[in-house]
């Protein structure tokens, strides 16, 4: 997690293959935290030098909540 002009980002690896998308979800969820309709991938290589598209970026709507998600933790994206 890092903090970005007073917002919260958490990076997050997709450990399934299944798409998602927050486009038509009001309220998405992080592991029970609400998060901003935003995501972003992140750009970033793997150890052999390839992509890595399995980073994303999620801003927490509350950055007090930033306390209920730690380093290592397995979530689930609620959309």
């Amino acid at each position: 997690m890092y903090e970005v002009d007073s917002q919260t980002v958490l990076l997050a690896r997709r450990l399934g293959t299944t798409p998602f998308s927050l486009s038509h979800c009001e309220t998405p969820r992080l592991g029970g935290v609400r998060i901003r309709n935003f995501i972003e991938e992140v750009r970033r290589l793997g150890p052999d030098g390839s992509p890595d598209f399995d980073i994303f970026a999620f801003v927490l709507d509350q950055r007090g909540d930033k306390e209920r998600l730690s380093v290592g933790q397995i979530v689930e994206l609620e959309t």
